[in-house]
């Protein structure tokens, strides 16, 4: 997960990623977030069913308060529960080019 964080940084022409059902957990959620404060080019991401829950919401949420190029995110199947969801809620409250969470 943290070499996919950093790829993630250096690349800025990727799109969208899958990494369903990878089980990057809290770690992995830490890694995407500081990956998800510098690029600018990711557009749309799959992280169902990967173990997040809401200390991982929580990371993301911070990228998401500064990534001005995300516009979709699937999070569902991670276990994020209110303090999670309260997060990302803060985090999209943020951003203005976000169009669909799944949750």
């Amino acid at each position: 997960s943290t070499a996919l964080g950093q790829a993630f940084r250096v690349n800025q022409s990727m799109k969208t990623v899958n990494l369903y059902g990878n089980g990057i957990g809290y770690a992995g959620s830490e890694a995407l977030s500081e990956a998800l404060k510098v690029n600018q080019s990711l557009e749309n991401i799959n992280l169902r069913d990967n173990q997040i829950r809401a200390a991982g919401a929580g990371e993301l949420a911070e990228a998401f308060k500064v990534n001005r190029a995300m516009k979709t995110v699937d999070l569902g199947s991670n276990e994020i529960g209110a303090s999670g969801a309260e997060a990302l809620a803060e985090g999209f409250k943020e951003n203005q080019v976000m169009k669909t969470v799944d949750l």
